[in-house]
């Protein structure tokens, strides 16, 4: 069952769900929808866009929840989910364009599969996504936002030979790698990402050192 209420708190209509039954909802005057949820408090955010909620199959009683949204705003939602504005802009810049080739790279490349309804997924197995939660405070947001309109359109393309030439890379990125990365192939086998390379990185080897003991 689904409530929907407006800005006052007062139910405009229920909706229980039957199968088969796709509908969406969008705000007036592109404002956000807040969504509150009692069994996935992990959405409980203001979206922009607008919502789908799509059935998930003849007989399952279950719904997708998928908000549609302009891609640079779904940028502008990410970026400080993934990076504070604390940090220098030119470092929120290249995670922009990571951010944005790595969606890219999802939806192109139909990541999810094409018939699953939506092209990237709102967690880390993606992006960190909690829609326009991270942009309330207005002097972050302003500071990240234009790091996203600065590089507005940017993408990054593999430009070496085989079959991924010329095709938007898979930009994985992560918070610190303990002063080395792995190869894509070891990491997750075949050699579909032959840009992604064990390179040392001796700037982090100053960050706390974690470990595991294994008994024989």
């Amino acid at each position: 069952k689904l409530s929907l209420l407006n800005g006052d708190g007062e139910t405009i209509t229920t909706f229980t769900n039957q199968s088969g039954k796709n509908f969406a909802v969008r705000p007036k005057n592109d404002g956000l929808t807040y969504l509150k949820s009692p069994s996935k408090s992990d959405l409980n955010y203001d979206y922009y866009g607008y919502m789908e909620f799509m059935h998930n199959s003849s007989t399952s009683t279950a719904m997708k929840l998928i908000n549609v949204i302009d891609f640079e705003l779904y940028c502008k939602c990410v970026l400080p989910c993934e990076l504070s504005a604390s940090y220098p802009m030119e470092a929120l810049k290249a995670l922009s364009v990571c951010i944005r080739t790595l969606a890219t790279a999802d939806y192109t490349q139909d990541r999810h599969g094409n018939n699953i309804g939506f092209n990237v997924c709102n967690t880390t197995d993606c992006q960190a996504y909690y829609g326009n939660s991270r942009r309330e405070v207005e002097k972050n947001r302003l500071i990240t936002d234009a790091a996203v309109d600065a590089t507005r359109g940017q993408v990054m393309i593999y430009t070496g030979e085989g079959a991924q030439h010329g095709k938007t890379i898979q930009s994985i990125y992560f918070s610190s790698s303990g002063g080395s990365t792995v190869s894509a192939s070891a990491q997750w086998g075949g050699s579909s990402m032959p840009y992604c390379v064990a390179v040392r990185v001796p700037e982090e080897t100053s960050y706390p050192v974690w470990g595991a003991t294994v008994t024989l």
